[in-house]
């Protein structure tokens, strides 16, 4: 299927009124499915309360409901690491929504400086992370409408991001695929130069996004704000 690449808006999805907001981070480790609404809000300033959906171990997880809602913020968090709205690492695969779901939202924001390391936090929307060696997880994302909003104020802004950690494998590797009808990735950094990509897939990570596709980067380039393409990658393919 032929990918469009249409830099226009979308209407940001809402959240259910049926879902409950949940204030800690959820993992899953066992076979699971939920059909219901989601909505889970992470205020942190701890760094074990740094992902809030997390699919390992090898679980499949089947988040199935009408509407997903994530949104994590660290202010001043003065640590050097890595926040993600959700995530899926050692052997897992999560199934992001499905057919009846209609809005997935994910944004997460961070600021804060390590001084030991003269960078922030850094913010991820959604990723699929190999950890283990042997273990590539999968995540898939089915929606009607999925929308994505990530800053760092100093570090690095990933909206979607996908990572193997091989160079030459001939194993599984660490997958990420995306269908919905439209896709909306704001990524943002305060920090000078390339640290805010819209779609980034490292070391053989396999990405694909399939439908309407829309985004934007903003950070800074030479003492002033600029935009650059948000994009790494093939979308003709649709593979990174």
């Amino acid at each position: 299927m032929k990918k469009k690449l249409i830099i226009t808006s979308i209407i940001l999805a809402a959240t259910s009124v049926n879902a409950q907001t949940i204030k800690d981070p959820i993992q899953w480790n066992k076979n699971t499915t939920i059909d219901t609404p989601i909505s889970v809000l992470i205020d942190t300033v701890n760094s074990a309360r740094r992902i809030a959906l997390l699919a390992n171990s090898g679980a499949t997880v089947n988040l199935m409901g009408p509407s997903i809602e994530v949104t994590v913020s660290a202010s001043k968090y003065n640590e050097s690491t890595t926040f993600a709205g959700i995530r899926a690492t050692d052997g897992a695969t999560l199934n992001l929504g499905g057919d009846e779901t209609k809005n997935i939202n994910v944004s997460v924001n961070v600021s804060g400086n390590d001084p030991t390391k003269d960078i922030g936090p850094s913010a991820i929307g959604i990723n699929a992370l190999r950890s283990d060696p042997q273990s590539a997880p999968e995540l898939f994302v089915s929606a009607e409408n999925l929308v994505v909003n990530v800053h760092s104020e100093d570090g690095y802004a990933y909206g979607i991001q996908v990572q193997n950690g091989t160079q030459e494998s001939t194993a599984k590797k660490a997958t990420l695929v995306i269908n919905a009808k439209n896709t909306l990735i704001n990524a943002t950094s305060g920090r000078e130069g390339g640290y805010a990509n819209g779609i980034v897939a490292f070391s053989e990570g396999q990405l694909a996004i399939n439908g309407n596709l829309a985004g934007r980067t903003h950070q800074k380039l030479s003492n002033e704000p600029r935009y650059r393409s948000p994009f790494i990658g093939d979308l003709t393919r649709g593979t990174f």
